[in-house]
């Protein structure tokens, strides 16, 4: 897959985003660097909780959806909550782990 650079934007644990010129999927690398933090912990994510309300809901569903789908855009922090299972790609793989969490099916830890 062909993997351009689309505005260098690095989280603080030392992350990439990465986005496909010909799919426009998102891929998140993990990049090696020197933390000049004080030993902070970083904010943790509740992945799955792709708006950030504090729920996981048939919303974060959609916004998945709509951002594989090519209909709207995910920002860097909403694409590291969808990667529910950070393999480091949003698919309906990520989907399915929603939506078995809001059926009760399995939760995501």
């Amino acid at each position: 897959m062909l993997i351009s650079e689309t505005a260098p934007s690095y989280g603080h644990d030392g992350e990439k985003l990465y986005i496909c010129k010909h799919c426009g999927r998102a891929r998140i690398e993990t990049i090696p660097w020197e933390s000049d933090t004080t030993g902070e912990e970083d904010e943790t994510i509740m992945r799955g909780d792709v708006d950030a309300n504090g729920s996981i809901n048939v919303t974060d569903i959609a916004l998945t959806a709509a951002h594989i789908k090519g209909i709207k855009a995910l920002d860097y922090a909403a694409i590291k909550r969808a990667d529910v299972n950070t393999d480091g790609n949003v698919n309906v793989t990520d989907i399915a782990m929603i939506a078995a969490h809001i059926k009760g099916i399995k939760a995501i830890k």
